[in-house]
């Protein structure tokens, strides 16, 4: 066959692609906008802590949410060894991540220092100082009140 009869062909190969990575692109937009306004919630579970917070201690936190030593912090440990804002929970995609947030002593996921933002999983264990917390994950099923 000829070559005329083969490039509207390809044309309209390529728009049918364009076209379906569009929506499949809208449809993920659109599903992370809704997680996010409808403020994905995860909880700290504090498990080993400085004087003054409860093991056992539950924390709800959302994306965005700050942990540290002082009030600006969304999460309070009095732990001395902690910055005023020590870590950070962001929801990216389906998930939260914890971030460093410049801190002297470093922050700990899972017994390894955070070098770079990492994601989280339910269970992971998050430490700032002398005090350690227990991830839950939103997707784990439960609920706190």
């Amino acid at each position: 066959m000829s070559e005329l009869f083969f490039q509207p062909l390809r044309y309209v190969v390529l728009a049918a692609l364009f076209l379906f990575l569009y929506r499949v692109v809208r449809a993920l937009d659109e599903d992370l906008g809704r997680a996010e306004r409808e403020g994905a919630v995860a909880a700290l579970v504090v498990e080993e802590a400085a004087p003054g917070l409860p093991p056992g201690h539950v924390f709800l936190v959302r994306s965005g949410a700050v942990v540290g030593r002082s009030a600006p912090s969304t999460v309070v440990v009095p732990d001395p060894q902690a910055e005023d804002q020590h870590l950070r929970l962001v929801l990216r995609g389906t998930g939260f991540w914890v971030e460093d947030l410049g801190s002297k002593a470093g922050s700990f996921l899972n017994g390894r220092r955070l070098e770079a933002p990492a994601p989280l999983a339910d269970g992971d264990r998050i430490r700032l100082g002398a005090t350690v917390l227990r991830f839950v994950s939103p997707a784990c099923g439960e609920t706190w009140s």
